[in-house]
């Protein structure tokens, strides 16, 4: 049995390097590596539907993940700052 689980294991390592080199994405969590959203999406999810005019949308690094940076601007001339996770697309701090 233990024979097996070793010959699996060994399996199992050679994909994920082979993996990694090809340069196809490799599992992380529960996402794929390299399977973010776009800015033009996370501006999107970031106005919620209302009629705001995006500003700026930076991709920036935190020590939580790759977020989305959207800077809108309402109807009524207030600036708005809204961070969206690029891996789920929801919205971490409005």
């Amino acid at each position: 049995m233990r024979e097996v689980l070793n010959s699996r294991f060994k399996l199992l390592v050679g994909l994920i390097l082979l993996m990694s080199l090809s340069g196809s994405p490799v599992w992380a969590g529960n996402v794929f590596e390299g399977d973010i959203i776009s800015s033009e999406r996370a501006a999107t999810i970031a106005k919620q539907g209302r009629d705001i005019k995006v500003l700026k949308v930076v991709p920036k690094t935190t020590p939580k993940g790759l977020v989305y940076k959207v800077k809108l601007l309402t109807k009524n001339g207030r600036v708005k700052r809204v961070r969206v996770n690029a891996r789920t697309g929801t919205i971490l701090r409005k």
